[in-house]
């Protein structure tokens, strides 16, 4: 029981990794709220959990808008008086599709990758902050994509023998 009492929010803990961390908090004794779109998605993950001493509670928003990352931060420390751990986990292609070449992407397009990728994470850690600073305890545990570190060629354009 190493998280219990602790209070955590995972970004993405509907599924994959996000929820395997929301799971193991919760298994360690932890209330863990889990935000994500997809209110269904939230509601099948929370049900996995099983266990008594833990809690998984979803709490839908986008990390790409402000307003519902302050939103969740708020009801959680209003609910609870605190945040003891911030794991950041989702983010990905705001279209939800392949990435395409940078050469057919748009302005917006970027605006909403770097507001899920990056501005969503900055701002989600600030509205814990003060909370944390306060009971002088918390964690934080940003996540990024390997994508961010390795190049990913997704357009090459074809090379042509020149003629003689």
């Amino acid at each position: 029981m190493r998280f219990k009492g602790r209070i955590a929010i995972v970004t993405g803990g509907g599924a994959g990794m996000g929820k395997a961390a929301a799971l193991g908090f919760a298994k360690e004794g932890a209330r863990v709220y889990i935000m994500g779109r997809n209110e269904a998605t939230l509601k099948a993950a929370a049900q996995e959990y099983t266990g008594k001493d833990g809690k998984i509670i979803p709490a839908v928003g986008d990390v790409s808008r402000r307003a519902d990352i302050k939103a969740v931060a708020a009801k959680v420390i209003k609910e609870c008086g605190k945040v003891d751990i911030l794991v950041n986990y989702a983010g990905g292609n705001p279209d939800h599709a392949p990435m395409r070449p940078f050469v057919e992407e748009n302005e917006e397009y970027w605006d909403r990758m770097i507001e899920m990728n990056l501005l969503g994470y900055m701002v989600f850690c600030r509205a814990v902050l003060d909370s944390m600073i306060k009971q002088k305890y918390g964690k934080i545990v940003n996540f990024g994509a390997i994508a961010g570190r390795v190049a990913v060629r997704v357009w090459q354009p074809t090379l042509r023998p020149k003629a003689v």
